[in-house]
């Protein structure tokens, strides 16, 4: 790949991660209200997810679902990130447009995205 294409696939994994994540994020918060063992349900799924056998790792590794498991973990944690450092309603902002998306990195640190966005940081 040349550069635009690694910096382009980068920002593709960076928006699957914020889906994934934003989506589980929602998930939990919304069932809080309506299923009764939300959180239970919740925990043991994660658990679930955290919990392999060596054969099930190794079946995901060779699958390359292990990555999209990452992007997973890594998305919500970027969402609850946000949502801790400045309440659920700036995930908001996440859905202005195409400037407002996480960028490269910007996943594995959401401070810098709550300094470019939410505080108007320079790029």
């Amino acid at each position: 790949m040349g550069e635009e294409q690694r910096r382009l696939f980068r920002e593709t994994q960076a928006v699957m991660s914020l889906l994934e994540g934003f989506s589980d994020y929602v998930m939990d918060e919304v069932g809080r209200g309506l299923v009764p063992d939300v959180e239970r349900i919740s925990a043991r799924f994660h658990e679930r997810r955290n919990r392999r056998t060596p054969f099930e790792r190794a079946m995901l590794r060779l699958t390359g679902l292990d990555l999209k498991m990452e992007q997973y973990r890594k998305g919500e944690q970027f969402v609850a990130a946000i949502a801790a450092a400045r309440g659920p309603g700036a995930l908001g902002r996440l859905w202005d447009g195409p400037e407002t998306l996480p960028r490269d990195g910007e996943i594995d640190a959401p401070e810098r995205w709550i300094a470019r966005v939410l505080d108007g940081a320079a790029a």
